[in-house]
């Protein structure tokens, strides 16, 4: 047996063997690079106390240049490893722009000649603790020599204690004195909501914008599943790729306190990324780090920002928390590649891009049939291909539902199809009730997912429970404020719920921010026909009709014509709907119903309703309470519409 005395380290379930460099979690090895066992020898040995960055590099990485990027990605690596073994305990503290600190309680049990002294260290007291071997037994002549040797490390300790007392006295008095109003006006405020930018490219020219962006949306996706701060969408930043505008003035537009700005670079196999995490108050680096890795570990890279970015904010993580920030949805880096691609061409929203968005994500999950955000993403193309590639409801919505169903029995956890399946059960299977319960489900699991809020809001509209509906809507605008969608339908809520002085205040403002969106002419022409200002709708539905190529602003134009009694015009629309439809299939069966309604032909109107019913189409879940259909109230056919789609007066 050798002589030499081993150094054995034991913090929670955990034994760190320093000669061997080996740790292990009840007994079971846990697998660590040498560097990041070399970082936490460092660290689990500095006895709780602040470990700088530049400290900690130079003895990690001694007579060698190592960029702050690489030391993160061996921390992020230690703490996943920690955290997944422990049951959520994170060990290892972030000071922002200092370093590190090891939080744990340490037992170091010096083994010599098959004896064992255990010393237990914390930051006030030292312990003595003496434990004997089955090799040799424990005389009291030993027994005598241990106690000496206790004793000396007692009062060695004691010593030590007191003069760290001493020492923390000083600095406390000497803060009291000196320090406070300096110490105060470097800090920085918490940081409580924060906007991931897409990344911009290291090379001018190159063809990665679905990289670029996809990474940004992973990010996005883990930062938002953490409750203690709010995170912008990807729809609220993806208007920003390739901007050369001053992050801090994006940042002060999206309405947050901090900013994820950076560079990003794929070159043959490698990744390259510089990152910033900076304060929109003040403009101050609150973190930065660079990373260069072989493409292959882009999910380690993605993991580490993340890591850098919840421990500079000082966030502390519930074990929940920490999970969401571990996990990893796929080990393909092929399955990656295709669902960055297919969420790139899905979010341009075309009949060829959603087409495209669908192939991709089949096969991402043919790379990996366990990937269960590519089972999201597919069925939120399935649901979008109903509006922008006119596929049938009956065709489009039971992929979606099926493709959703999927995700969730893969990952129960995922907002983004827990929403497609909520929105599914709603326009589609018209089980309200099991629509609500998952919209709410989707809240608790991601309360920053503000897709969720909006069609949870515009569905409460649809059962006229306007109050909570517009609350909803205007959620989602304030997660996305510079969202034309949100805040153009929140105009729409204003109108549905009568209120359509309110309605064209907010639609003028949406379209003094952009002149282009065509929804926010359409709704604006339905509330002031709703006010009787015919002549106003007309041309605001001409122009939404202009500017999107038809619909929606035919149908509203063919309304307004007939309330107007401009009968002949009406009549006009009509018979051009009747060859669109013959030649395209995509004028909906709601589009008739709405303009008969207001030439007041009943007959009509209930017909073209039916077929709307029978075709499962969204719009017939309107008749409770959209205006268009006040004329058809006192029709006995309108409550038993009503009562067949489960919807009550």
């Amino acid at each position: 047996m050798s002589n030499h005395p081993r150094d054995l380290l034991e913090f929670g379930p955990f034994r760190f063997d320093l000669d061997r460099q080996r740790l292990t979690c009840n007994g079971e090895v846990v697998a660590l690079t040498p560097k990041a066992l070399e970082v936490l020898s460092v660290l689990v040995q500095s006895n709780g106390s602040l470990v700088e960055k530049e400290d900690l590099i130079r003895k990690v990485w001694p007579d060698t240049f190592v960029e702050d990027g690489n030391l993160s990605v061996h921390i992020f690596a230690l703490r996943k490893a920690l955290t997944q073994s422990s049951g959520g305990q994170n060990y290892i503290e972030t000071v922002p722009r200092q370093g590190f600190r090891f939080t744990a309680n340490v037992k170091a049990i010096e083994v010599s000649n098959g004896h064992v002294v255990v010393e237990r260290r914390t930051r006030s007291q030292v312990t003595i603790e003496e434990t004997e071997t089955d090799s040799e037994p424990l005389t009291e002549a030993r027994r005598l020599k241990l106690g000496r040797l206790a004793t000396r490390k007692s009062q060695k300790a004691i010593r030590n204690a007191v003069l760290a007392l001493l020492l923390l006295s000083g600095i406390i008095a000497g803060y009291l004195v000196f320090g406070p109003k300096r110490l105060l006006s470097k800090s920085q405020p918490p940081v409580h909501s924060i906007a991931v930018l897409p990344f911009k490219s290291l090379s001018p020219g190159s063809d990665d914008e679905y990289l670029r962006v996809g990474v940004a949306d992973a990010l996005i996706t883990k930062l938002g599943g953490i409750h203690q701060i709010i995170v912008r969408p990807m729809s609220a930043t993806q208007r920003f790729v390739d901007s050369s505008e001053d992050p801090r003035v994006i940042g002060a537009s999206l309405g947050v306190e901090a900013i994820l700005d950076g560079h990003l670079q794929r070159d043959g196999n490698r990744i390259r990324a510089t990152v910033q995490l900076l304060s929109v108050r003040d403009g101050a680096q609150i973190w930065a780090g660079r990373f260069d890795d072989v493409f292959t570990n882009i999910f380690t890279v993605q993991d580490s920002i993340s890591d850098q970015v919840v421990h500079s904010l000082s966030i502390s993580l519930t074990p929940d928390d920490a999970r969401v920030l571990a996990k990893r949805a796929t080990q393909s880096i092929d399955a990656y590649r295709n669902y960055l691609i297919g969420r790139h061409h899905m979010s341009k929203r075309t009949d060829d891009d959603i087409k495209k968005a669908i192939e991709y994500f089949k096969q991402a999950i043919d790379d990996d049939p366990f990937y269960a955000v590519a089972y999201g993403g597919l069925a939120e193309s399935y649901t979008l291909s109903s509006y922008y590639s006119a596929v049938p409801p009956r065709e489009s919505f039971p992929k979606a539902k099926a493709a959703a169903q999927k995700a969730l029995e893969i990952d129960d956890t995922l907002a983004e199809a827990l929403t497609t399946q909520a929105y599914v059960k709603f326009i589609y299977d018209w089980d309200f009730q099991g629509a609500e319960k998952d919209f709410l489900k989707a809240f608790e699991l991601n309360p920053n997912y503000a897709p969720a809020r909006f069609w949870y809001g515009e569905c409460l509209m649809y059962l006229g429970r306007f109050v909570e509906g517009i609350a909803q809507i205007n959620r989602a605008h304030e997660l996305d404020p510079l969202s034309l969608v949100y805040s153009s339908n929140l105009g729409w809520a204003y109108h549905i719920a009568r209120q359509d002085d309110q309605a064209i205040t907010q639609l003028q403002k949406v379209i003094e921010s952009d002149r282009g969106f065509h929804m926010a002419y359409f709704y604006l022409g339905m509330a002031y026909e709703s006010k009787g200002m015919y002549e106003e709708a007309i041309a605001a539905y001409k122009t939404s009709r202009d500017l999107s190529g038809g619909y929606p602003g035919i149908t509203g134009l063919g309304h307004a014509y007939a309330a107007a009694g401009q009968r002949s015009e009406a009549l006009n629309i009509i018979s051009q709907l009747e060859s669109d439809l013959k030649q395209t299939n995509r004028v909906r069966a709601t589009a008739f119903s709405i303009i008969f309604s207001g030439l007041n032909d009943r007959d009509k109107a209930f017909e073209w309703l039916e077929k709307a019913y029978e075709q499962r189409y969204e719009g017939v879940i309107f008749i409770k309470v959209q205006p268009y259909y006040d004329n058809l109230r006192n029709d006995p056919r309108y409550y038993d519409l009503l009562k067949r789609i489960g919807l009550t007066p």
